[in-house]
């Protein structure tokens, strides 16, 4: 008897009719206190994204957790629970005309004005910059508002690489920090404190993305690096 066999016997019955596969997570003290969110992860699942942790995630580092708590599909437990812009526009919930979008060999110097990702209404609502066939740089706004209202008075922009060329568990989408900022934890705050403000700037594959202004949108700026000496 083969797995199908095996799938036949543990499918569930539905009106739609027979789901083969089910996402869900033991009982453990920290499902139990964050169970709504765990569910809001494990329906990601079911709309396509994949979980963007390192297999097996060994705790508070970026090579476990490249994304950090900076999506629900990467953790569930911190202060900002949104899917990322990336996911969103997989799923189809960002439309073309609310990206700003560009291939880093167009680019010299653009500056353009991102709304809060939680937000709807016109405007960009994020920016997805192509860098290869495979690898592209995604900057988005985040605020205190919506799901995300546990960040409080946190606010800037979100700067991170995406590799289509890696898959589920190795960590597709990775932060991009500023230099100076510790990668320790900070009581109250979201893992890690890797949000841009006012005069930050972080430069990853080729470009440098700084928030030149910031209220209830963000006034954003990017650079191609012209040396060939720049951060990967």
């Amino acid at each position: 008897r083969g797995l199908g066999d095996v799938y036949k016997r543990q499918a569930h019955n539905t009106d739609e009719g027979s789901v083969l596969f089910a996402h869900g997570a033991p009982s453990t003290k920290g499902t139990r206190m964050n169970h709504a969110w765990l569910l809001a992860h494990e329906i990601g699942h079911t709309l396509g994204p994949l979980d963007l942790y390192v297999f097996p995630a060994t705790g508070d580092n970026l090579e476990s957790l490249p994304m950090g708590e900076w999506g629900v599909m990467s953790s569930y437990h911190g202060p900002a629970k949104s899917m990322t812009a990336w996911n969103r526009w997989l799923i189809g919930w960002l439309k073309p005309e609310s990206i700003y979008c560009r291939t880093a060999t167009s680019i010299n110097s653009v500056e353009f004005t991102l709304r809060p990702l939680v937000q709807t209404g016109e405007g960009y609502r994020s920016a997805i910059v192509r860098v290869n066939d495979h690898t592209a740089v995604v900057v988005e706004s985040r605020r205190g508002l919506g799901v995300d209202w546990r960040l409080g008075d946190q606010s800037g922009i979100l700067v991170y690489t995406v590799d289509t060329a890696i898959g589920q568990h190795e960590g597709p989408l990775q932060l991009a920090v500023p230099h100076h900022r510790s990668l320790g934890r900070t009581g109250g705050q979201t893992w890690p404190a890797a949000l841009l403000h006012i005069g930050d700037h972080v430069t990853v594959k080729g470009l440098t993305v700084e928030l030149v202004r910031s209220g209830e949108h963000d006034q954003v700026r990017i650079s191609r690096v012209k040396s060939s000496h720049h951060q990967e």
